[in-house]
């Protein structure tokens, strides 16, 4: 994933508390999984785990698992909801059983699944469709009753260019290909710390 790892201005989580997030992920993905464990609570964890206060903000949090290096799972919110660790133990569960895009995660998997962490900045509305660059912002549209999210390295994934990102973003919303251009149309960047095994 390092080189479509999206650049961010700003990482504002320590190598040290990536891992923290990555091995609390783990845990909770073979817990859920092996003995279908949905209760972990806050006290608890910050037993088990080493807990910063950084890993306590309300920050925007996607939870992706990969097997073989293919999307298996991806749930998350793009503003806090709550303490980070919190966001991550419950975008863990929800991405191994409750992405509707896939089965469940099943235990023989286990083991060749990787996870990837995304946490984000809050969002910022785009004034300017210049503003906008591939590799480091994503991107959330908002049009009526349509919406639609890309993570940063999504584009850098998918090889798109700037046009391609917003044309693929409409769709995602469920709009035509030219929806990010509507009159009711607002989109919002973020950037987002990306780590992962």
């Amino acid at each position: 994933m390092n080189k479509n790892k999206p650049v961010i201005d700003r990482p504002f989580l320590a190598a040290a508390e990536e891992k923290v997030l990555l091995t609390l992920s783990r845990y909770v993905l073979e817990e859920h999984i092996i003995r279908a464990e949905n209760y972990f609570p806050d006290h608890l964890i910050q037993e088990k785990f080493l807990i910063s206060a950084a890993l306590k903000t309300e920050q925007g949090v996607f939870v992706t698992l990969l097997s073989a290096g293919h999307l298996r799972g991806c749930i998350g919110y793009i503003t806090g909801r709550g303490p980070l660790f919190s966001s991550v133990i419950e975008n863990t569960m929800n991405a191994a059983s409750r992405d509707p895009r896939f089965s469940p995660v099943r235990e023989q998997e286990l083991a060749a699944i990787k996870i990837d962490i995304s946490v984000m900045t809050p969002l910022q509305k785009i004034s300017s469709l210049e503003s906008i660059t591939v590799g480091r912002d994503g991107l959330y549209l908002k049009a009526g009753i349509y919406c639609g999210v890309f993570l940063p390295q999504v584009p850098l994934e998918q090889g798109w260019n700037k046009n391609q990102y917003l044309e693929h973003l409409s769709l995602k919303a469920g709009l035509d290909q030219s929806g990010y251009l509507q009159s009711d149309a607002e989109i919002f960047s973020f950037q987002a710390q990306v780590f992962g095994e």
